[in-house]
């Protein structure tokens, strides 16, 4: 599986079964964070591009300078986001 962001750069990942409804990404995220330069709040919205085998992802920064570009009100309608609690 791939995780795409917007300019079409594109990584390869390898996820995890958790349970029933979650999962775990693995080999891969550690490049893909560090060359998107995540950090401690930033907020990345996954939406899976059927039939492909790509993700898309969306990032939105939680910069103390700059204005939210993605409420609280609206990840509570998302159904999943996942938030970075580490950056290695």
């Amino acid at each position: 599986m791939k995780l795409q962001v917007a300019d079409g750069r594109e990584w390869e990942i390898h996820l995890y079964k958790r349970g029933f409804n979650f999962c775990d990404i693995g080999q891969g995220w550690s490049a893909f964070s560090m060359d998107n330069n995540l950090e401690k709040g930033d907020v990345c919205v996954l939406e899976l591009l059927k039939n492909r085998g790509v993700v898309k992802v969306s990032i939105f920064r939680a910069s103390e300078d700059e204005t939210p570009a993605i409420s609280q009100f609206m990840l509570q309608e998302l159904p999943f986001h996942c938030g970075i609690l580490q950056h290695h």
